[in-house]
């Protein structure tokens, strides 16, 4: 038998013995993995998306244009448009109501923060990740500590 083998295996097998977790270790890492719901359920939720800042983007849209024409405005206009994209919805409000006759509607700023809303949605994907990796990992980095703190005070009282 090849010798690197044997020291292979023998190598292995002591690693396995090292890593052999106790009772209190083993229930950290099922509390650790339990744990893992809540920050997953904070990105899934929290997460942006592209559809969720054009939805964004339509709402601030009509909002504009809402104020102005709040007299004539009924919560089943919106029905209306179910078939169109957002984009298409977004291009008919600002030709029905961008022109002259509604000059004192503005939409620059709700167009403008939506292109700036897009451009940081990796940055704003990226920090709800660490955000959420550090709602995990404090918790279970200081329960770690914490048992082994209350492990070396028990086992100093018991060799007393």
């Amino acid at each position: 038998m090849d010798k690197s083998i044997v020291v292979s295996t023998i190598w292995f097998s002591n690693i396995r013995e090292n890593m052999k977790l106790g009772g209190w270790q083993r229930l950290w890492v099922l509390w650790s993995v339990i744990y893992l719901v809540p920050p997953i359920f904070f990105l899934l939720e929290d997460s942006s998306t592209k559809k969720k800042m054009e939805w964004l983007w339509v709402d601030n849209t009509i909002e504009i244009a809402k104020k102005q024409l709040d007299p004539y405005w009924t919560n089943g206009e919106i029905s209306l448009y179910e078939d169109l994209t957002n984009q298409e919805l977004v291009k008919r409000i600002h030709e029905k109501y961008g022109n002259d006759r509604w000059a004192e509607l503005s939409f620059e700023k709700v167009d403008q923060e939506y292109r700036d809303g897009l451009k940081n949605l990796n940055y704003k994907h990226l920090k709800s990740c660490n955000i959420a990796f550090m709602f995990w990992m404090v918790p279970v980095v200081a329960v770690y500590i914490l048992g082994k703190g209350v492990g070396w005070v028990y086992r100093g009282l018991k060799s007393s």
